[in-house]
């Protein structure tokens, strides 16, 4: 179904209600901010740097104060968790959890954790972020007997995508989270790939966050099209050229995550996947409940033995 486009037809009061957006200080994450912000919400940016420039053009845009920022690197795994543990001792709970941030990497870089950087910042720290911010209560579960009450909110988790998670290569169980070498040939090859580990994972985050098939908290996943961004800093003159002058602004594309932040019209929904304006299925994978159980096996020992 096509919808309206126009960011302002979205219905959804989001007053007194606290958003996390990251990779807010830039690109599509800052324009949810404002949006985000104008229509009444908290915002905690989540960013790898203090962009405090960034954090004053969203409240000065959004006529509004309550917009905060905290440290987190995607890229460190320490850093999440210190994220995390403020959350928890700060006492925030979240309404809405966009996780936004990903990067598009030209080669085998690896993490300070040891894991292919992009792997980790597009997939593996998220599902840190989940696991801590469920098990601390900052993503409140809503109580199965809270279901029938219409005026209950439901938290929402939303996660930005691509479809180039369609006909990427297959997630690789036999040598989990080990990648051949590449070069920037492959670079888009390879973050489809990070992309249907992120939309297989969320699908069966949201499985489990059912009972008697309702959400006891949403989970949403979108594409925005192409846009201009950020993302090809890393991909040589002519990706960044390309990436950098796309006709779409951050603004237009916006719209689906907007959507599935604020509308009214999700309350009892979960595991939908928009490209850009359009509802879609994801890739078939992304639905294969044993292909869903086996990652989050692997990645539960993962981040077991991480941990440790």
């Amino acid at each position: 179904m096509n919808q309206n486009k126009d960011i302002k037809s979205i219905k959804g009061d989001m007053h007194g209600k606290t958003c996390l957006v990251t990779g807010a200080n830039s690109g599509l994450g800052k324009a949810v901010s404002i949006e985000l912000a104008r229509r009444g919400a908290s915002i905690i940016m989540a960013c790898r740097k203090e962009y405090i420039e960034a954090r004053d053009e969203i409240r000065k845009q959004a006529h509004a104060d309550k917009v905060s920022l905290r440290l987190l690197d995607l890229a460190d795994l320490a850093s999440v968790n210190r994220f995390c543990d403020g959350l928890r001792d700060d006492g925030i709970q979240l309404d809405v959890i966009h996780l936004n941030a990903g990067m598009a990497a030209v080669s085998q870089e690896m993490s300070i954790d040891g894991f292919p950087l992009f792997w980790q910042v597009n997939y593996f720290s998220n599902t840190l972020l989940i696991k801590r911010m469920l098990a601390d209560g900052v993503i409140p579960v809503v109580n199965s007997s809270g279901l029938e009450i219409n005026q209950v909110v439901v938290p929402r988790i939303i996660f930005t995508s691509s479809s180039r998670h369609r006909g990427s290569l297959s997630i690789n169980f036999s040598n989990f989270a080990v990648f051949p070498a590449f070069s920037i040939k492959d670079t888009f090859k390879y973050y489809g790939l990070s992309k249907l580990y992120l939309m297989t994972y969320a699908w069966q985050l949201g499985r489990r966050l059912q009972e008697n098939g309702l959400p006891r908290v949403s989970v949403f996943a979108f594409c925005p099209g192409a846009f201009r961004s950020h993302i090809g800093e890393d991909l040589g003159f002519v990706g960044n050229l390309v990436m950098s002058t796309r006709p779409t602004g951050p603004v237009e594309a916006s719209w689906p995550a907007l959507y599935l932040a604020c509308s009214e019209d999700l309350k009892g929904k979960t595991l939908l996947y928009y490209h850009k304006h359009e509802l879609e299925l994801p890739d078939a994978r992304v639905f294969d409940s044993e292909i869903g159980n086996r990652l989050w096996q692997e990645t539960e020992l993962l981040l077991e033995n991480t941990s440790a």
